[in-house]
């Protein structure tokens, strides 16, 4: 079980925090979305295929809110500090090359299972 006082105090630290209060239990996996805006539907097409290599799930759409193209990056994974940074930096060298930003994660985390 993560020790939630010993996580950071940023903005994934937080989240984590976050999940735990709402009954999540951090010791059990649970899907996380990684989203990735990407300049074009053929940038984030080839991404798509780049991540689906580096074991994520890809899933390409318009957000209508904020005029972008999304790319989600989905994976089964323990919600681990070091693991969530690690998939973010991952991620972000991956989208790099084709313009596309990491623009953070959420989860519908594992309350309810």
């Amino acid at each position: 079980m993560t020790d939630l006082d010993s996580l950071p105090h940023d903005a994934d630290g937080d989240v984590l925090r976050q999940l735990a209060e709402n009954g999540n239990d951090l010791s059990r996996f649970m899907v996380i979305d990684f989203h990735i805006v990407v300049p074009d539907e053929q940038s984030g097409h080839e991404l798509g295929e780049i991540i689906k290599q580096a074991g994520f799930k890809p899933d390409l759409w318009y957000d209508e809110e904020r005029d972008e193209i999304t790319l989600a990056a989905s994976k089964l994974m323990l919600p681990d500090y070091q693991a969530l940074i690690d998939a973010q930096v991952e991620l972000g060298e991956l989208a790099l090359p084709l313009g596309g930003t990491l623009d953070g994660w959420g989860t519908v985390g594992n309350a309810g299972d």
